[in-house]
């Protein structure tokens, strides 16, 4: 059975949130990474004239099936009140987890959790390294402005038995409203908002809980037809590339998978990265993984019905329900991210608070489970502040990924190319071999990954002296063709940029005429761009003006 509840302390908002603040406080000193420049620094929305709420998001790329208005116009405000400084915006990012922590706390208690066990929710999740994704990276934001208003309507909405409760569902889907603009993922949360009803009706009348779902209903409607006016469609294009891998996979197996990465998560994330290879969901330990999560799922929601426990029920359900749009029911993309645990882990740990044994009549209990807490907050905390600066740049980004994924060609590929491209602009042998090892790597891994033949390209260029450090004095033409001719059949229906290089070695040993010209009649045949057009025609013409003249031998 619940604890009576008793008046929160007002000292409990103030250690969580101290205690979040704290914990991401070195995340202030970065910069834009990754998609922050798509979404915030090249956003039309933000830096130009596109609108902001009659727009995608990004404006450019309506078959995304992203529309995040509320959250583009936190960047567009912050952007016109000090321009593209990024340590604002990781500070604003920052205040607002020390909020959604403090909404966790009150929330917790809201469900009837006693103060030491709301106290316990909102210091885990206040320093949960899963977290570092959703307030570190500066696109999470999304997920901070969902959070935060997803729980501010949990707590509006109260409960049918209270006086006036339709004005607690009206201002609720005010709230809910506003979760939708800021990310679409809160689109459920009615669901979840339903289930509360149910739990904590208390006599109230059953037409009084249906009734109370209206104002969100017309709210859901709304945004539906909003999305659909401003994009187009309603989902993203199944077109895209990383959707089309998603949907030739067994929905079954992805969606047993992605729950247990949930789980594993939110329990022992020692393996967090900003990238998840697809093929890791549907082997057979994320399978069983899978299985064991929703096992655990639906024991403690028997238990909740048995014990009658509200904060155990209301917990498990909000956690349930911000866990469905990332279950691949719908493809979104992107198979699993950090980020996308931030709502649920506010159920997830309301429910393990109210699990604990933190007031138990036996004192020894009670002393044991709390040292437990204490060192859970400790462990987070430190794993939480070393983690952060991994979104410092894009290199120390990537070098996380690699080492949570060292079996992956992706992370290797996307390393390579950072430590190519900044050599260009920095000349330091050492990102030439940076380039050099982490592409090398990737094609050792996996010969015939998805950017295998980019990665061939530029180990080409490296070995041709094209670009990297021009004070390269050994030219090797023989290396830098082989890996041309190597990406020629893995760059599919348009190898143009390889036919020119191999075409452009043709003063070289490793490349005769012959070889050129056949290169650059393909280029000519399948090019869609006038510069490749023009470049083949140029080495074409290096290629007549070299020639014998006819009858010479």
């Amino acid at each position: 059975m619940d604890h009576v509840r008793t008046p929160l302390p007002p000292r409990f908002a103030w250690f969580v949130g101290i205690l979040a603040l704290i914990a991401f406080a070195n995340a202030v000193d970065a910069g834009f990474v990754y998609d922050d420049t798509a979404f915030v620094t090249a956003n039309q929305s933000v830096i130009g004239e596109a609108g902001i709420f009659t727009e995608p998001t990004p404006p450019q790329r309506a078959d995304l099936g992203l529309y995040r208005p509320v959250t583009v116009w936190t960047y567009w405000l912050q952007f016109t009140l000090h321009g593209l400084v990024p340590s604002w915006f990781h500070a604003l990012n920052v205040l607002l987890h020390v909020l959604v922590s403090v909404l966790v706390l009150r929330v917790a208690h809201r469900f009837g959790a006693a103060p030491v066990a709301a106290l316990t929710a909102g210091v885990l999740f206040a320093v949960h390294p899963i977290h570092v994704e959703a307030v570190a990276w500066i696109v999470g934001r999304a997920e901070l402005l969902t959070a935060a208003f997803a729980l501010a309507g949990v707590l509006l909405f109260g409960t049918p038995a209270q006086p006036g409760p339709m004005r607690g569902a009206s201002l609720a889907a005010v709230a809910y409203a506003l979760a939708c603009l800021a990310k679409e993922t809160a689109l459920p949360l009615p669901a979840a908002l339903f289930v509360l009803d149910v739990v904590r009706r208390d006599g109230a009348p059953w037409r009084r809980v249906f009734f109370r779902q209206i104002p969100l209903t017309f709210v859901c409607i709304g945004v539906c037809v909003t999305r659909v006016a401003v994009l187009g469609h309603f989902v993203p294009d199944p077109t895209l590339p990383d959707l089309a891998h998603v949907q030739q996979t067994a929905r079954g197996a992805l969606i047993l998978g992605v729950c247990g990465r949930w789980l594993k998560s939110l329990v022992w994330p020692v393996d967090s990265s900003i990238y998840y290879n697809p093929e890791r969901f549907v082997d057979a330990a994320a399978q069983l993984l899978g299985l064991v999560a929703i096992a655990i799922g639906a024991f403690l929601g028997v238990v909740a019905r048995r014990r009658r426990s509200r904060p155990l029920a209301c917990g498990l359900a909000l956690s349930a329900v911000a866990a469905l749009p990332f279950l691949q029911l719908v493809p979104i993309g992107a198979v699993f991210g950090d980020r996308f645990v931030y709502l649920g882990s506010a159920g997830f740990l309301i429910a393990v608070a109210a699990l604990l044994p933190l007031d138990s009549p036996s004192s020894g209990a009670r002393r044991v489970t709390r040292t437990f807490v204490v060192i859970a907050v400790a462990g987070g905390l430190i794993a939480t502040w070393l983690r952060n600066p991994a979104f410092r740049d894009e290199v120390a980004l990537w070098q996380d990924a690699q080492t949570a994924s060292p079996r992956d060609a992706h992370p290797h590929y996307v390393l390579g190319r950072l430590y190519f491209d900044r050599g260009q602009i920095e000349y330091q042998s050492s990102d030439l071999k940076g380039a050099l090892f982490h592409l090398s790597e990737s094609l050792r891994i996996d010969a015939k990954h998805p950017w295998a033949g980019p990665a061939h390209i530029t180990l080409g260029e490296c070995a041709a002296g094209k670009r990297g450090d021009p004070l390269q004095k050994h030219v090797d033409a023989l290396t830098a063709a082989e890996h041309y001719r190597a990406a020629i059949p893995l760059l599919g229906e348009d190898p143009t940029d390889a036919l020119l290089d191999l075409a452009a070695l043709h003063g070289s040993d490793a490349v005769d005429a012959a070889e050129a010209r056949v290169a650059l009649e393909a280029v000519l045949r399948i090019a869609r761009d006038e510069r490749s057009i023009t470049l083949a025609r140029s080495i074409l013409a290096e290629l007549d003006a070299s020639a014998p003249p006819s009858g010479e031998r």
